[in-house]
């Protein structure tokens, strides 16, 4: 009999798996009581010690501080803040009590209050005892304190991995167990389990999933061993396997994985060597190497790819040194650097940049320190 239980029943777990940051899963990430950036759509979440802070896009509140109307500047949102996570138009922090709270869109009921499918531009609080959560384009995974996986939102395209049909929920239900880390794409999740395993489930139609076909599943299906990180963009997947080494999978319009000659692949290819960090954007893709040198690819018509034009390319180019975590949005790019200081590139019509205007830049700029 498959589990269905409402979210309430994670409030009596309580154990430590360690779970992918920023830098890995791309969306999401792990704070440290330091500096964090997080990206949704067009909208940016950056923890400071704890204090959160929002930027951009705000139509449907997903900057949780009490308006609907963009800003092109960080506002201080909350505080006591240990984990932030961005996708879409909505948004997800946990508290330093493990407490879920969430804000934005919430029609598909990506954000799990089970009440209604109605926005926030607050904050609420959802469920305690969690140790990670993740956004999805209209779906949202968390992690409970004992590694069990719960997901929910919408499911069309069986990106909730249930192993049913049905289009949204509005409350969380349980998926696995014994998960250390979690990335969502736009109509597609992976995640991984304590073991290295790579589970994928969802939207499929560019081999986004790395299962060697191309058709959706709605279930989490077993696709590699060996993996300590992975993250998604709309329409492809990145890993990095233990050995550091990097591999892609699905859409490869603008050259988002970094080769050559090739659309798409429904199977994970070998990309290169050296690789510690990695982050997908809608057709972009950075990386961390293990010399914390910034590499990137993909799409660049917004500068997101920070090389000071607005040329797309489909290898792998330095940018910097010295950086320690990324992020990416739909068309931005963010980095924090060895020295804490925060440093952001590309689309800006939002103001997702926090940079007191609306200008893209196709260069890194330092928005704070």
């Amino acid at each position: 009999m498959k589990k269905r239980f409402f979210i309430c029943f994670v409030l009596v777990f309580s154990c430590s798996i360690n779970s992918q940051n920023s830098s890995s899963s791309g969306n999401s990430t792990q704070a440290e009581k330091a500096m964090d950036v997080a990206s949704g759509e067009n909208h940016t979440l950056f923890l400071n010690n704890g204090t959160l802070f929002a930027t951009g896009r705000n139509d449907f509140g997903q900057l949780g501080n009490g308006l609907n109307s963009d800003t092109n500047k960080f506002l201080q949102i909350l505080t006591g803040v240990r984990y932030i996570s961005a996708h879409g138009i909505h948004s997800a922090v946990l508290k330093d009590d493990g407490s879920l709270w969430v804000s934005g869109n919430n029609e598909g009921g990506q954000l799990g209050n089970g009440q209604s499918y109605y926005s926030t531009n607050i904050f609420v609080k959802v469920v305690g005892n969690i140790k990670a959560v993740y956004c999805g384009n209209s779906h949202t995974m968390i992690i409970s304190n004992d590694g069990s996986l719960w997901v929910t939102g919408e499911n069309k395209e069986g990106q909730l991995g249930i192993g049913e049909n049905v289009n949204s929920t509005n409350i969380f239900l349980y998926a696995m167990k014994n998960i250390s880390g979690v990335s969502c794409g736009d109509e597609f999740s992976m995640v991984l389990s304590n073991d290295g395993s790579l589970f994928a489930t969802g939207k499929n139609a560019y081999g986004q999933l790395g299962l060697t076909m191309i058709s959706n599943t709605n279930k989490f299906t077993f696709v590699m061993g060996g993996i300590k990180a992975v993250a998604c963009g709309f329409k492809h997947s990145m890993v990095i396997s233990n050995d550091g080494s990097l591999w892609g999978a699905g859409d490869n319009t603008y050259g988002k994985l970094g080769v050559e000659g090739l659309n798409k692949t429904n199977k994970f290819i070998f990309i290169m060597n050296d690789v510690k960090a990695v982050a997908c954007g809608q057709d972009h893709t950075i990386i961390i190497k293990n010399d914390d040198s910034l590499w990137v690819c993909g799409y660049n018509a917004s500068g997101q790819l920070g090389k000071g034009d607005t040329d797309s390319t489909n290898q792998f180019v330095k940018i910097m040194d010295n950086v320690k975590k990324i992020s990416c949005g739909h068309n931005s790019s963010f980095v924090i650097k060895k020295d804490n200081t925060l440093w952001g590139t590309g689309a800006n019509y939002f103001g997702q940049l926090g940079v007191n205007n609306n200008n893209d830049t196709n260069i890194f700029v330092k928005i704070a320190e």
